[in-house]
């Protein structure tokens, strides 16, 4: 952490969106896990989007906690946005 007052380049602020996707994706990853839903097709159903998008957005749900609590507190590497963590092939490990 950065002490108050100063900014730093390795971090990025709080960033809404990923936030968003990323508690998204543990919702519904707790609707494949409980059942709820029979698949990701029933998933972007009831979302109202692609199939693929689901699959993207789904991957938010298995980063480390870690970062996960980064992006929480807007301490994420800058460059960590929704978008680039639903396309990246490999997870972080931060």
């Amino acid at each position: 952490m950065t002490p108050l007052g100063r900014t730093s380049s390795r971090f990025s602020r709080r960033d809404p969106a990923l936030l968003q996707a990323v508690a998204k994706a543990h919702l519904w990853w707790g609707w494949v896990k409980s059942g709820e839903v029979k698949s990701l097709t029933e998933i972007a159903r009831l979302e109202g989007i692609d199939k693929p998008k689901v699959t993207r957005l789904l991957r938010l749900a298995f980063l480390s906690p870690r970062l996960v609590r980064r992006i929480r507190d807007g301490e994420q590497p800058a460059g960590v946005t929704a978008t680039t963590r639903a396309r990246e092939p490999d997870l972080p490990r931060l």
